[in-house]
This record gives C-alpha cells, structure tokens and sequence, in this order.
C-alpha cells in the first residue's frame, strides 16, 4: 500500500482532510490526562500479614513492600476518542495512513463528510468557532489544514 500526502482521486481510497491541530506521542498521553484526569493509581496490601501498613514501607513479618502500587495504563488513545470529544467539544480523527490509529492525533472539525450544500459562509463560522475554541484549548498551537490518504496501486 502507498501512502500519499494531499489530495486522493482514485476511488479505491480512504483519505481524511481535517481543520484543527495534530498531537503526537506525549502531547496526546497530555490531552489524556488533562481531559481525563491522570492515571488512576491503587494500592493493594503487598503481602496477607496482620500489619498496620501506614507506618512502615515494608512488612516486619514476612519483608514484603506493605504496599504494592499499580498505575492503569492507556494503552489506545481510540478507546478515548468519544470521551474526548464530548469533553472538549471537539472531534478527535486518529490516523497512521490507513492502518489503525495512535500515530497521528488530530483535534478540530473532520471535514470530509461536510455536505455540499452546506453554504461556504457557514462553513467559514464552523471553522472560526472550531479555531476559537482551539486557540482557547491549546495556546501554543495554530490550527491548519491536514489531508492524506492512502490508495491501492
């Protein structure tokens, strides 16, 4: 399979065109996190002794940690793209050329499935309110256009 940047013509292929920002790697573990809240950690006894496990680290019975901590972890950012979306008000398009998604995350407006009778003047203000509420959410980061696809050939 190719992969192409920009514009797809031939039918047998899936393409996106986005207006809004892409998150790579930390920056999506961060969106995580912040829309999410962090990782959830618990604490579970480390070891079945009969021991007040508040005042030490380690058993005195048997030397096991008092404690063991386990963080959950957030393997797939497309488990939380719905949640995400919701919270943020915006819509979340994952992309790594046609597999499945992580590599790309991108934040704002899907424009692939806009209706063409859609007026160009309303599309202007969907796009003017997506950027507002971007520049809001992300500071550091200006909006744009991305577009790809992949293509069998």
């Amino acid at each position: 399979m190719k992969t192409r940047q920009g514009f797809v013509s031939n039918s047998s292929s899936t393409s996106f065109s986005v207006f809004g920002i892409m998150l790579k790697g930390d920056e999506t573990d961060s969106l995580l996190d912040r829309v999410l809240g962090p990782v959830k950690t618990t604490k579970d006894p480390g070891c079945s002794c009969d021991i007040n496990r508040d005042e030490v680290k380690f058993c005195p019975v048997c030397g096991k940690p008092a404690w063991i901590e386990t963080t959950e972890e957030r393997d797939d950012p497309c488990e939380y793209e719905t949640e995400i979306e919701e919270k943020l008000g915006l819509e979340v398009i994952s992309w790594n050329g046609g597999e499945n998604c992580g590599e790309g995350t991108y934040i704002g407006k899907n424009l692939r499935y806009w209706s063409k009778e859609l007026p160009a003047i309303e599309k202007i203000e969907i796009l003017g309110n997506v950027n507002n509420r971007l520049v809001e959410l992300f500071p550091d980061k200006k909006a744009n256009f991305f577009s790809d696809g992949t293509y069998d050939g």
